[in-house]
């Protein structure tokens, strides 16, 4: 395996060991009949965070969210609020990449798109001298342009 280097991690949601729930949609699931899917994303990705501060952080991380939660989180300012922890942990913005999840069909790519584009630019633009790179987006299986 000489030569091969890692170019990015996934943080994925999985239930505990021993715990009611089979798998990450079971979690979701039941988050979502609580009404606490935006809460419990939220959770999660702020835990990525964390965890990836203290690990080798070798090329990018991708964080899983679903599309309505990202809307939600950008129009209610806690996405700033995660790039805020993420660069207080020292992570570059950089080096994240937001995938939408495969648990939603997702049909106004565009609109979510340049929602998060434009929210980037104003953050980078505010933080210019400190981050250069844009937050990346990828669009994951399930999404359709339409």
């Amino acid at each position: 395996m000489a030569g091969i280097s890692v170019y990015a991690h996934e943080a994925l949601v999985r239930p505990p060991t021993g715990s009611p729930w089979n798998g990450p949609l079971e979690l979701l699931t039941s988050a979502q009949s609580e009404n606490l899917t935006l809460e419990f994303e939220l959770e999660c990705l702020f835990r990525a965070l964390w965890y990836w501060s203290r690990s080798a952080r070798v090329g990018r991380l991708f964080l899983n969210v679903s599309a309505s939660v990202l809307v939600k989180a950008a129009e209610r300012q806690q996405i700033v609020r995660l790039f805020d922890h993420a660069q207080a942990l020292g992570l570059s913005l950089s080096s994240l990449v937001l995938e939408l999840t495969e648990h939603e069909q997702v049909t106004e790519i565009d609109a979510i798109l340049h929602r998060g584009r434009e929210r980037g630019q104003r953050r980078r633009q505010c933080q210019a001298p400190r981050q250069t790179k844009p937050l990346g987006f990828v669009c994951a299986r399930g999404c359709t342009q339409g």
